[in-house]
This record gives structure tokens, C-alpha cells and sequence, in this order.
């Protein structure tokens, strides 16, 4: 074999182990901070306080309990989409019914009255179809709800509520793969629960108010996907407390304290997409999300209410649509001070300041053209804004659940012939354990 064709061979296959060795990765940190959730909350869980009178008592020790579901979702509406037939010539298509199973994370706040959550779709609704295939996914979720009467055990409570969908799609006909093409969408929700002690029972409905998108049918052209605008779900909850024995506990420990915390975070674009994308490559993806595994390492100073803490992100992306590929990795380690501003009943937010160190490589190659192939590289150090807030019962908790949002302006990738790749992105970690050392 010629030298240079079993390079190429050898970079395919690395290529490919190190992508499955990164979506594996993944996995195995999501089913590990599920296990730290669960360890962290089994001594609390087992306390012997009556569930129904903690929440009757309504201070700061039952304001939130966290919870993990298992959810099944289908639609009751159809898929319609287009698809080129010949070149530039159009045709319609339907789907039955999409059914995905969910993983959800939330809270349960105000003492019953509220939740909020975000869910995971943990597959995609594959379609045969004569002319190929097609995915549906209604994507990640995060959401909130209001439950009356309270939500408590051995009673029935309805609920209204609203989310945000970062919704997909994608179709491949006659061996053209398009891109996962993703939208956000607003659902309205209404459904009715059953609670018992430890566990929470949900039969819901939603409704998307539009749930239309565009999609390239080819490099050059555009057709109409109108996705399901009404879905039923079914979920079963596991609830449990940090909190039930907190109220022997006591604040008046070490008011220093280093800590560690792993979560995992969402990666959403915000404000318009890359102008490269628009004029250059509009049938790719042009607003891209990530699922990422964040890690943070810090130090608490109680008495000044500041916290200094180091935290690592990974982040990947990649997409193929119509022979053209791209891969954006994005490496960052930031140094972040936040303090906190006020304490309701154990809900403490924060704001504070990210500087971060960030490595961001950004690959494209095209089938059809190998000229159009390229790949750029950036470091850079950038500031952002970090927000977010923890619920903690106690000035001085062994286990903390925190929730951050983090946002860093105008970061931009260089590109070859003077043309620059926004990478605007919000990252929204809804839950991330933070264990303290010596509280």
C-alpha cells in the first residue's frame, strides 16, 4: 500500500476511535454524576421524618427537594416534510407518530407548588422511508411548572406549565445526508400528578403554538418541515431531599471551605448565526448545541460570601450534511470569582466574572471539492458572566446542588480568506453536584 494512501487510512481511523472514544466518554460521566447524586442523597433520603409533615412545615429545610424521571413521550400529530424529488423539484411526505424516552433532572420548589427541570431525550425517532430516512427528536427541555393544591403525598395535583425545546431534524433521501437541523421552540403544558412518599407520577399534554422550520433539501435549495405540534408524556419520579435531617445540623462550622462539584451542561447559541454560515455553507447546521461535562474545583470564603473556583469544559460539536463536514472542539479553563446576594429560605443566586484560557479548533472538509478543505485554530484568553445559585439549607453543608449559566461575548474563530466563525454560545448547567471538603 502506497505511503501516502495508508496515512490517509491510519488519520481515518484514529479519527474515528477518538470520536467514539469522546461520545463514550460522555456517557460514562452522565451515568457517573448520577451515581454521586444518589450517594451524596441516600443518607438524607433514609431519615425517618414523615415526608408530609416536612412539606407542611414550609421553611427553608423543605423548600426544594431534587428529583430523577424516567419519561416516554410520543406525539398525536404528524410529521409533514419535503424532499427533492429531482433537482430543484419538491415533494411532500408524512410520518406517523414519533414515541422517545427522556432522562429528566429537576427540583421541586416552593414547597410543592413549583418545578422546574430539564429533560434529555436519550434516543432519536428513526423513520424508513421510501426515498431514505429521517430523524425527529424533540430535543433537550427545560422547563417549569405549577402544581395546586400542593404536591404531597397520597394526593392528586394538576399543572400548567411552559418550556423551552431545542428541537432537531434531520432527513437523508437517496443516500444525501442532510444536517441535524435544530430550532427552538416555547410548548405550553397542562397535566395532572399522583405523589406518594418518595415517588411522583405525571400524565401530561403539550402543545406547540408553531412547531414549522426550514430545511435545505440540498446545497441550493430550501423545503417547509412542519414537525408535531401535540405530544402526550408519562413520567414516574424518584423525589428525594438533602435536606430532611438538616434542621440537627448546625452553621457555626468552618466558614472556609474547598469544594468540588461535576454537572452536566447544555451548550446553546444566542443572537444571529455565523455570517460565514449564512453566505457560505447555509445548508449546514448554522446554530449547533452541545451536551458537555463540566468540572469545578474552588474555594468558599462564607464569611465574605465569595466563592473562587476553576472550571474545566469540554466541548464538541460535529456535523455532515451533503458531503461537507465540520468539527468544532472547544477547550476552556476559566478562573471564576462570584458572590453570593441574598438567602430565601436556602435559594442563594450569584453573579460573578469567568476569565478563561480557550483552545478552539474548527475543521472543514468537503467530498465534492478537496480544495474547499481547511482547518483553524485559536487560543485565547476571554472574559464572560457567570450567574447562577445554589440551595443549600444551611450556611455550612457538606452537599450543595448548584445551577449556573455562563455567557462569553463575541468569541470568534479566524478562518481562512479573512472570514471569522461566531462561536456565541450560553452554557446552562441546570444541576451540578458540589461536595465541600471541610465544612
Amino acid at each position: 500500500m502506497p505511503d501516502a494512501r495508508r496515512s490517509v487510512l491510519e488519520k481515518q481511523t484514529s479519527a474515528k476511535w477518538l470520536d467514539a472514544l469522546h461520545e463514550k466518554s460522555i456517557k460514562m460521566h452522565f451515568v457517573l454524576f448520577v451515581l454521586v447524586l444518589g450517594l451524596l442523597s441516600f443518607e438524607k433520603v433514609s431519615a425517618d421524618e414523615s415526608f408530609a409533615t416536612y412539606l407542611e412545615q414550609k421553611d427553608r429545610f423543605s423548600f426544594a427537594q431534587l428529583y430523577l424521571s424516567g419519561e416516554y413521550i410520543s406525539s398525536i400529530s404528524a410529521t409533514q416534510y419535503q424532499y427533492e424529488s429531482s433537482p430543484g423539484l419538491l415533494d411532500r411526505g408524512s410520518l406517523s407518530q414519533i414515541a422517545v424516552p427522556r432522562f429528566t433532572i429537576g427540583g421541586s420548589h416552593f414547597w410543592g407548588y413549583a418545578d422546574f427541570y430539564v429533560s434529555f431525550p436519550l434516543a432519536n425517532s428513526r423513520n424508513s422511508i421510501d426515498q431514505g430516512s429521517n430523524q425527529v427528536d424533540p430535543g433537550v427541555e427545560t422547563g417549569a411548572r405549577v402544581f395546586y393544591p400542593q404536591r404531597r403525598p397520597g394526593t392528586f395535583s394538576g399543572f400548567v406549565g411552559l418550556s423551552w425545546n431545542y428541537a432537531s431534524y434531520q432527513q437523508t433521501i437517496d443516500n444525501a445526508q442532510g444536517p441535524i437541523y435544530n430550532k427552538s421552540f416555547f410548548p405550553f403544558q397542562m397535566g395532572a400528578s399522583y405523589s406518594t412518599k418518595n415517588l411522583m407520577f405525571d400524565l401530561g399534554f403539550q402543545w406547540w403554538p408553531t412547531s414549522e422550520m426550514d430545511y435545505p433539501t440540498s446545497r441550493l435549495y430550501y423545503g417547509k418541515i412542519d414537525l408535531p405540534d401535540k405530544y402526550i408524556w408519562l413520567s414516574t419520579r424518584y423525589i428525594f431531599d438533602t435536606s430532611v435531617g438538616a434542621r440537627e445540623g448546625t452553621s457555626s462550622k468552618s466558614k472556609r471551605s474547598s469544594f468540588a462539584g461535576i454537572g452536566i451542561s447544555s451548550s446553546f447559541p444566542v443572537g444571529s448565526s455565523s455570517s460565514y454560515l449564512q453566505s457560505e455553507k447555509r445548508f449546514l447546521n448554522t446554530n449547533p448545541t452541545s451536551t458537555l461535562v463540566e468540572y469545578t474545583v474552588g474555594y468558599e470564603l462564607s464569611e465574605w460570601n465569595l466563592s473562587v473556583a476553576l472550571a474545566f469544559r469540554p466541548m464538541s460539536f460535529k456535523q455532515q450534511a451533503y458531503g461537507v463536514k465540520q468539527v468544532i472542539e472547544r477547550d476552556a479553563l476559566a478562573i471564576e470569582v462570584f458572590s453570593f446576594l441574598f438567602d430565601y429560605q436556602g435559594f442563594d443566586p450569584f453573579i460573578g466574572l469567568s476569565i478563561g484560557w480557550e483552545s478552539i479548533r474548527y475543521s472543514e472538509s468537503d467530498s465534492l471539492n478537496q480544495n474547499n478543505s481547511f482547518e483553524s485554530r485559536d487560543e485565547d484568553f476571554r472574559l464572560g458572566i457567570l450567574f447562577g445559585w445554589d440551595i443549600r439549607p444551611l450556611a455550612r453543608t457538606p452537599f450543595v446542588l448548584r445551577t449556573n449559566l455562563r455567557y462569553y461575548p463575541d468569541v470568534k474563530i479566524p478562518l481562512r480568506n479573512g472570514n471569522t466563525y461566531r462561536e456565541n454560545h450560553l452554557e446552562f448547567n441546570f444541576i451540578q453536584a458540589v461536595y465541600f471538603f471541610d465544612y
